[in-house]
């Protein structure tokens, strides 16, 4: 009787591996077409897995790549309620707040990355976060 459930956890096991390989190769855009492709791909994914961080993710990355900074911001709001430990997504949030004129949003969320992950050297303007907030965030 335990052969169907060995069965099962199996196939789920194999659909969910070839799932997460697809979303790997849908990072790899090029222009506005595949993003808007990555972006409807996503969103579907997300509409069976909600939080899914690296769906997320992408999705902002591919929103901020199309200029519509306001979604991508939304998404990125979405994954740190999710994950408020993921530093990466607070630089490129407060790349995106910066982007639509939110200059003291962008400094916290840069703030929030250096404490949380690193300095990342050659971000904006070919300055570190810490030289941008230094210079840039009064």
């Amino acid at each position: 009787m335990k052969q169907p459930y060995l069965l099962l956890f199996f196939l789920l096991f194999v659909v969910s591996a070839r799932s997460q390989d697809s979303l790997r190769s849908t990072c790899r855009d090029n222009g506005p077409e595949d993003y808007r492709k990555t972006i409807a791909q996503y969103t579907d994914y997300l509409a069976k897995h909600p939080d899914n961080q690296q769906a997320l993710y992408a999705l902002g990355i591919s929103y901020y790549s199309l200029r519509d900074f306001k979604t991508a911001i939304a998404m990125f709001d979405k994954l740190i309620s999710i994950n408020p430990h993921y530093g990466a997504v607070f630089l490129n949030r407060g790349i995106c707040k910066i982007m639509g004129k939110d200059n003291k949003g962008a400094c916290e969320d840069f703030k929030s990355c250096i404490e949380m992950d690193k300095d990342y050297d050659d971000v904006l303007e070919g300055k570190s976060l810490s030289a941008y907030i230094r210079d840039g965030c009064k």
